[in-house]
């Protein structure tokens, strides 16, 4: 929850982006919630390791990328580009988040927890 305020007091491109942003967080949530169940845990002489989702890593490299090009083809004090770099940046936030709440779910599946906290 902490990220949501953080991009909400740092968003810079005005405050008609806010639902644009929301809107974006809440997909990249989603996204993640769906493409973070490809994790896949392995045991290695008694350590546990995870292998993150391939899916997951690309959303995230393509929003880098995009983020990056988004403030170099733009100038610095483009509305535009500021958008997009807030977007780009906000989804990619959600996608981490849910990637999260994904693996967390997993693991506990695995483990033959119970789902609740």
């Amino acid at each position: 929850m902490i990220y949501v305020l953080l991009f909400l007091t740092v968003v810079d491109a005005g405050i008609l982006s806010v639902p644009f942003l929301i809107v974006a967080l809440i997909a990249g949530l989603v996204a993640g919630l769906v493409y973070g169940r490809g994790v896949s845990f392995s045991l290695v002489e008694g350590r546990q390791y995870y292998r993150r989702s391939t899916v997951v890593m690309a959303i995230w490299l393509v929003g880098y990328i995009f983020r990056l090009m988004a403030l170099l083809l733009y100038p610095p004090t483009s509305r535009v580009a500021l958008l997009a770099s807030d977007l780009t940046l906000t989804a990619v936030t959600g996608l981490v988040i849910g990637e999260a709440m994904a693996i967390i779910a997993r693991y506990r599946e695995s483990k033959g927890l119970p789902e609740d906290i």
